[in-house]
């Protein structure tokens, strides 16, 4: 039953009552049985859209005393299907009303008056044919006569033969007198009507309002009515008011909930839908679940929740976009956007837009200029200012919800706006977002939305097929990494690298069991992973900083022993020579093996006998390298350094292999291409080959190594030539 949606359904008995009409409810009825009145009465009941106006009378209905219980017509205007007939439909509805009132007794003087009207609005219903019901209802009974008697013969011969319309009415009047019961006519969503039906209605009602006994209750919005009436009636703004206040004698208000009950409505239909957030054994605190959600209730419901009509769209909204995904967003931000979304469609979204770009910044796959950033902060002020909302306190509020929204400090600049957008968010602070899939989550905030993950984003599914592989079979889950890491959704970004921002944003929360199998298929893929999403900024491969970091930060977590043995498959085994070679490389400074000075040795991420073991790995497959190997590898000069730096034995090797592996033309064309460093001037890429690279290898002989490649750019062979002449204009740039 909790899935089931609520329709715009009144509530039809007192039980339903959540919003303390009861007691109105009674008064009221107890006023209708009581009123004395020589003529008709017209009561108004007003409401905006969506206030309860026909759970109200609903409950009205149910309050009538037993002992005088009147005779209740629910008159419904809009199903009638032409406005001609209208007029026959309501003294239908009188006529059985009174026969009810009358009962059995067929030849009682009360029988003889359901006739009498029937007859009556038989007249009625032939005069509404010569005239618009709209001239023929304005005008007196008296003067009715001679108006449509001088349009055609027809209504001569009408009366002729029948007897005047004021001596009927006048009998049926003192019929009704003579009823022991009232007849109460509800006209309920007058302010639903288009304009022309309206103004029908209101003016049948003035014509025939006067019956003795009989008393109609209008339901309708004042403001929304009295524009149909202008409109209709071709009235002024004050004469449509003042029209409306001749044909209703008073009115009520329909009272306003409470300050916190259409909270509290809220809250408990909520309840019912999602009884697991709710539950005593929830823990609530200051930044996730039931904290944030009563946050969300109490802030944006007090503001945003303005009828019983809205809490329902409202819970009809968490039907349709929570319940479904449920275990794949955060509660508090899903209820906090849908009532966004019922308040304002343009500020929702804005939201959305904004999210889109704000994901692809913290994911690395897009930057966002000054100018966008002011675009979309003028475009949210526009939006703020015609909701009349105080820009500073919704920022704030938005702040709290949305990533990058944040304060500026210390701009010298007055003309930029007080709030930024696009702000730099801490790694940290997207892992929480991601660890709860928050709205702000690049991973989950399209669910939100459009019920299904973001498309460049890796999901829930996703990760926990892969950390089931490197639970059950790590050898697969490297086969799996790998194909990962050949699919470029974009720009410098892979699916491989999309997975370990998941992994890095969940590190705290990944099982113990899976951290062996995740790093041998690092080690599988991530050069792969780095040929595919290509250099980037300075000619670095971005995803390789991420996979080093998750590297080190799921390494750190297993024991000493279990550590060694990783990493002993890891670096003898693993096919991502280019980023192994990476890690060693860093730690060779941390020991201080290469460079001035160790790190602290908290700051390491291998001991001494754990460097050994990766060192001796390392250098075995270095020697068994063959150039051709190298053109598919990225970061060469990586590997070539981690050889070079790995104290005197390997420097001694590393310059060995180099001049072994150049002794040929093409061996030393292959080695110094491969050798190539990244620059950029004036935003164009270009390849230097730099000469301090080549004199940490070549040493004295690089004056050699420079006339060789001169002879070759004049050789006979254009291959040769030009490979030596692009090397050479490579050397001079990086020279």
């Amino acid at each position: 039953m909790n899935g089931l949606f609520h329709g715009d359904r009144p509530i039809e008995s007192i039980g339903e009552d959540r919003l303390g009409f009861e007691e109105s409810a009674r008064h009221i009825a107890r006023a209708l049985v009581e009123m004395s009145s020589t003529e008709g009465f017209v009561i108004g009941v007003e409401g905006e859209w969506g206030s309860g106006k026909t759970s109200f009378i609903n409950l009205v209905c149910n309050s009538f005393p037993h002992d005088s219980m009147p005779e209740i017509i629910r008159f419904s205007p809009w199903l009638i299907s032409s406005r001609d007939v209208l007029l026959d439909e309501l003294f239908g509805e009188l006529s059985v009303a009174v026969s009810k009132i009358e009962g059995h007794v067929i030849e009682s003087k009360e029988a003889k008056l359901a006739n009498s009207m029937r007859r009556f609005a038989g007249h009625l219903s032939k005069l509404s044919k010569l005239a618009s019901v709209a001239e023929v209802l304005g005008l007196p009974f008296a003067g009715l006569l001679e108006k449509t008697a001088a349009s055609t013969g027809e209504a001569i011969e009408s009366f002729a033969s029948s007897s005047s319309l004021d001596d009927e009415k006048s009998k049926i009047e003192d019929g009704l007198r003579e009823l022991d019961r009232k007849i109460v006519v509800f006209v309920d969503d007058l302010d639903r009507l288009e304009p022309a039906e309206a103004g029908e209605i209101v003016r049948l009602v003035r014509a025939v309002a006067d019956f003795p006994n009989v008393v109609y209750v209008l339901c309708y919005s004042r403001e929304v009515l009295s524009e149909s009436l202008k409109h209709s009636l071709s009235l002024g703004d004050k004469t449509s008011e003042g029209y409306l206040d001749k044909i209703v004698q008073v009115s009520f208000a329909v009272p306003k909930p409470e300050e916190f009950e259409l909270r509290r409505m809220l809250r408990g239909e909520l309840s019912i839908l999602f009884p697991e957030v709710f539950t005593d054994e929830f823990v609530p605190d200051n930044d996730t679940g039931f904290d944030r959600l009563s946050r969300v209730i109490d802030l944006e419901g007090g503001k945003l929740l303005t009828s019983p009509r809205s809490v329902m769209r409202c819970v009809n909204s968490m039907r349709l976009y929570a319940l479904p995904i449920v275990d794949q967003i955060d509660m508090a931000d899903m209820l906090w956007l849908q009532l966004i979304r019922l308040r304002s469609s343009a500020l929702f979204d804005w939201v959305q837009r904004y999210l889109s770009s704000a994901s692809s910044v913290m994911l690395g796959t897009g930057i966002v200029s000054r100018e966008f950033e002011l675009e979309n902060f003028n475009e949210l002020s526009e939006i703020l200012d015609h909701l009349h909302w105080s820009e500073e306190d919704a920022l704030y509020r938005m702040s709290q919800i949305l990533p990058g929204i944040e304060r500026r400090f210390g701009d010298s600049d007055e003309e930029l706006p007080k709030w930024k957008l696009f702000a730099n968010i801490a790694h940290d602070e997207i892992s929480k977002l991601v660890r709860s899939k928050r709205l702000g989550s690049p991973h989950h905030y399209r669910y939100f939305f459009a019920l299904s993950q973001p498309k460049d984003s890796v999901g829930d599914a996703e990760i926990n097929a892969f950390l089931d592989l490197c639970k059950t079979d790590p050898d697969r889950a490297g086969v799996e990494f790998q194909k990962l890491a050949e699919i470029k959704i974009q720009a410098g970004v892979t699916l491989a690298g999309l997975l370990i921002n998941r992994l890095r944003m969940s590190v705290e929360d990944l099982l113990y069991e899976a951290i062996p199998g995740i790093l041998i298929a690092l080690s599988a893929g991530m050069d792969q992973a780095a040929l595919t999403s290509g250099k980037g900024d300075w000619g670095k491969y971005w995803v390789w900083g991420d996979g080093t970091a998750l590297f080190k930060d799921l390494l750190i977590r297993l024991p000493d022993e279990e550590k060694n043995d990783v990493l002993k498959i890891v670096f003898n085994e693993g096919t991502s020579i280019g980023w192994l070679s990476r890690i060693l490389r860093d730690e060779l400074f941390a020991h201080g093996v290469a460079g001035s000075e160790p790190d602290p040795e908290e700051n390491r991420l291998f001991n001494t006998e754990q460097l050994d073991l990766v060192r001796t790995s390392m250098v075995r497959r270095f020697r068994s390298m063959k150039v051709s190997r190298l053109k598919s590898t990225p970061g060469v000069m990586q590997i070539l350094y981690a050889w070079l730096q790995n104290g005197a034995e390997g420097e001694e090797q590393a310059k060995t292999w180099i001049v072994a592996k150049t002794r040929t033309n093409i061996g030393l064309l292959d080695t110094l291409e491969q050798m190539k460093g990244w620059g950029a001037v004036n935003g164009k890429v270009h390849y230097p080959l730099r000469e301090r690279d080549l004199q940490h290898f070549f040493g004295d002989k690089l004056p050699d190594v420079l006339k060789r490649l001169n002879k070759l750019s004049e050789h006979r062979d254009d291959n040769l030539s030009h490979r030596a002449s692009n090397l050479l204009k490579a050397y001079e740039k990086g020279r």
